[in-house]
């Protein structure tokens, strides 16, 4: 999926993901129990609007 919505807005590829997005809170660390691949260095998965999405630490 290269879109999808979150928080009432839409968001794609390149968009900076929210700060609470970004917390430990949201932090998907168990990627392997959800089946998905596993993230690149310098990045990590979360959890917004219902979907599973890859975004880098920086």
């Amino acid at each position: 999926m290269k879109t999808f919505f979150a928080d009432f807005k839409h968001f794609s590829i390149g968009h900076i993901a929210p700060d609470l997005y970004r917390s430990k809170k949201y932090k998907v660390s168990q990627w392997n129990v959800r089946h998905l691949p596993a993230p690149k260095s310098d990045s990590h998965r979360t959890y917004m609007g219902g979907n599973y999405v890859l975004i880098t630490n920086a």
